[in-house]
């Protein structure tokens, strides 16, 4: 657990959101891409919808924590995260099928 914190504390509040909403973004995306076998756009939206909607999630939560407050700048980390969470996914199936 020493070690968490010390990572959290490094990354800080943001670095935390941000990464969050990468992975989760990532994992949808290329999930769905797999499963529709390469609709870029619907595999997309989706993590888009995903990642934004764990990171509103994660700042609704965090909003109702006594002593804290509504953050728009975790907002935006969330989304930074999420799109390019969800960019590098449809890149990372385009070079796995070029690669095929």
């Amino acid at each position: 657990m020493n070690l968490l914190n010390k990572i959290l504390n490094l990354i800080g509040d943001k670095g935390v959101h941000y990464t969050v909403c990468f992975i989760y973004a990532y994992i949808i995306t290329l999930v769905i891409m797999f499963t529709t076998h390469g609709n870029y756009l619907a595999s997309s939206i989706s993590g888009i919808y995903a990642g934004t909607g764990i990171g509103l999630g994660k700042e609704y939560g965090d909003a109702k924590a006594h002593g804290n407050y509504w953050s728009w700048g975790d907002i935006l980390a969330d989304e930074a995260g999420t799109v390019s969470g969800a960019a590098l996914a449809c890149l990372t199936y385009y070079l796995i099928a070029l690669w095929k």
